[in-house]
């Protein structure tokens, strides 16, 4: 995975015809997930949150419009962070730290194994909810989207990934199901918990 694949022309084409108009469903993805994690008590409004692999930042400004104030983050791609940065989100050069929970949406298929296992050491957190493009049990993705997209190099099936996650030290791996934000049987959406 490199920044160069995550260009201008990535984000207007491929999978995603102009990511920009996105921004909505991604807003309403906060407030979904806001409820939960309220209803849960994961984190509060001042909780230290990272969403890894951001791009243009629209789930940060979904939750910073929800009053969240500590909320960043970090994507591999310099065309996207700077789009981010335009509209004022916090995006940092380096995600290594501590957070109460990480979000990682769409993000760990781009990554190779040793990048995952590099993720892991960087980026230390209680709670981490996901959204991972899977294969049923075949040798490609479940979906035909997911297959489209080349940077898409990274194919588990959804107990594969519980596997990494559990070996990361995640006690908890819960699926996730609100409107927004479903599990399916080509996407893995997960809670997971230390």
């Amino acid at each position: 995975m490199t920044d160069t694949q995550f260009d201008k022309v990535y984000y207007e084409s491929n999978n995603y015809e102009d990511y920009r108009f996105r921004e909505p469903r991604y807003h309403k993805m906060a407030a979904e997930m806001a409820t939960l994690f309220d209803q849960l008590k994961l984190v509060n409004k001042e909780s230290r949150i990272l969403d890894y692999g951001c791009s243009f930042g629209f789930l940060i400004r979904g939750f910073q419009e929800l009053s969240y104030s500590n909320v960043c983050g970090y994507d591999i791609s310099k065309y996207a962070s700077d789009v981010a940065r335009s509209q004022n989100v916090e995006i940092l050069n380096s995600p290594q730290g501590t957070y109460d929970l990480v979000l990682a949406m769409d993000v760990f298929e781009h990554m190779h194994d040793s990048q995952l296992e590099q993720f892991q050491r960087d980026v230390q957190c209680k709670f981490l909810v996901g959204r991972i493009p899977v294969s049923s049990g075949g040798a490609d993705f479940h979906l035909a989207v997911s297959r489209k997209d080349p940077t898409h190099i990274n194919c588990k099936t959804k107990e594969q990934w519980k596997l990494l996650l559990r070996s990361w030290g995640f006690n908890t791996v819960l699926h996730v199901n609100l409107t927004s934000f479903y599990d399916s049987d080509g996407v893995f959406c997960f809670l997971a918990s230390k």
